[in-house]
């Protein structure tokens, strides 16, 4: 039976979507073990054409030699990620403009030219018509290759209600990008709230690298913990309410970007519908 035929609205269909794939991943990821190479490899090509992952692994194996970096796995997945974003933004007519583009352009040249490289042979290969703009995005991503060092990024906790819920979509996020970026609170149904905020605030204290926490809440008194946090901590926070699966895949994705700052990663985020993600 196809969702559309049904009484279900656009949001209930988008839901029931959300659930299914968090449920399938959660069973792929309890039959493979947590370091394994095939998890990640199995989990992306579920929803990235394997098109877009092969042009992606040919075009960082080039860029190994020109840019003296190594072929980061999490890289390779969080560009496969953000192409299959794009595409997915251009097929419903929502694309993002970069206001930096010219200021990127004219300090990253080398990575500049190998995004536009990237953006003609996806171009070619897939029958698209890409916009200039995002030659300046995935310039980020290539200069991430070329960082010796760990930049630091904002923070992601996401709180949800359920024995598992926050949990698990952190345990989808982390395990398909390859990272420990994402951390979770549980709010079982008997829990008090000023228990949770409680903990709330200690991970928040505890996760916080100087560029803030992105808050991902599901519903209720939870997404209004941001306010409430930074007015006892004095750390910066912002709060995403309704917080699906592919949600934090892509706060995670974007949050690991060079020069991605608390407001422009809520902003990004914000302007989405899990139709998008």
């Amino acid at each position: 039976m196809n969702l559309s035929d049904t009484e279900l609205s656009e949001k209930e269909i988008r839901d029931k979507i959300d659930n299914q794939i968090e449920k399938y991943f959660h069973r792929l990821f309890s039959k493979i073990d947590a370091g394994s190479n095939l998890l990640n490899q199995e989990a992306i090509s579920t929803i990235i054409n394997p098109e877009i992952i092969s042009i992606v692994e040919e075009i960082l194996e080039e860029m190994k030699e020109e840019v003296g970096g190594s072929l980061d796995i999490k890289i390779k997945y969080g560009l496969a990620l953000h192409i299959n974003t794009l595409i997915k933004r251009m097929q419903i007519g929502s694309v993002i403009s970069n206001p930096n583009k010219e200021e990127i352009k004219l300090q990253h040249k080398i990575e500049y030219g190998i995004a536009e490289r990237l953006k003609n042979r996806l171009q070619e290969s897939l029958g698209i018509s890409i916009p200039e703009d995002e030659a300046a995005y995935l310039t980020m991503f290539i200069c991430a290759i070329n960082s010796g060092e760990k930049n630091d990024t904002v923070g992601i906790l996401i709180i949800a209600h359920g024995q598992s819920t926050a949990r698990s979509m952190a345990e989808v996020a982390n395990k398909l990008l390859g990272v420990e970026q994402v951390h979770s609170i549980d709010m079982s149904l008997d829990e008090k709230v000023e228990n949770v905020l409680e903990k709330a605030i200690k991970e928040v204290q505890k996760i916080n690298k100087g560029k803030g926490v992105l808050l991902l809440a599901d519903m209720g008194s939870l997404t209004s913990f941001g306010d409430i946090i930074t007015e006892r901590t004095k750390i910066d926070t912002k709060c995403l309410g309704m917080v699906t699966t592919l949600t934090v895949i892509e706060a995670a994705r974007k949050s690991l970007l060079p020069d991605v700052s608390l407001d422009k990663l809520y902003y990004e985020l914000e302007k989405l519908s899990p139709g998008y993600i």
